[in-house]
């Protein structure tokens, strides 16, 4: 039953998140209807769960670590979309300050380091799994920007399916090693603040 559940909540999440009509409560905010749905999945797996560990553990070598990993990695990535060609989105994303620092890195995290990462050792999976598993999904929940975007920034999409997987991975890993979501969430951010520093000041 454990092993099915771990089929289930995801096929359920993505669901949702895909194929449900949002767009009928969507506003003309790019603001996504979805964190609603988001923060509801969040709070019903932890109900269940009984997840009183938010926090976590400091590994300050480890986090130091994961952090310029992490950094290093952003860096790259924002190289590349300017040596490729890329076009990115970020730049006609609305209150992207809020949308790309405040929601993506908690409500991602909550959603997958959190939610599904308590669903997957419940499901007494081993730690590799949890973490190469995680890093999938997440990287697949960028999927459907294929569909709604227009054909010149799918390249781009392309491009983040890549760096979110290990982005996913270091994260997932951050969350296995600290047993919380502190740190996986200020990864997240670090990574994230320098695609917003590059969509201000370069254009990307």
């Amino acid at each position: 039953m454990k092993l099915l559940i771990v089929f289930i909540v995801p096929i359920f999440y993505f669901y949702m998140s895909w194929f449900f009509p949002w767009d009928i409560f969507q506003s003309k905010s790019t603001i996504s209807i979805t964190y609603v749905f988001d923060t509801f999945f969040i709070l019903t797996i932890f109900f269940i769960f009984k997840n009183k560990k938010i926090l976590g553990k400091f590994d300050r070598k480890g986090f130091a670590f994961r952090l310029s990993a992490v950094s290093i990695i952003g860096v790259i990535c924002i190289l590349l979309t300017k040596s490729l060609e890329l076009k990115s989105p970020f730049k006609y994303i609305e209150y992207l300050f809020i949308q790309i620092l405040i929601l993506a890195p908690i409500i991602e995290e909550l959603v997958f380091r959190g939610a599904f990462i308590q669903v997957f050792e419940n499901a007494k999976l081993k730690k590799p799994v949890i973490i190469y598993l995680n890093a999938i999904l997440f990287s697949m929940s960028h999927l459907p920007a294929l569909w709604y975007l227009p054909e010149e920034f799918h390249g781009f999409i392309g491009f983040q399916l890549l760096y979110t997987l290990l982005l996913g991975w270091i994260c997932a890993k951050s969350r296995i090693k600290t047993k919380g979501m502190l740190e996986p969430v200020v990864l997240h951010f670090a990574f994230n603040l320098i695609f917003y520093i590059a969509v201000k000041n370069f254009g990307i």
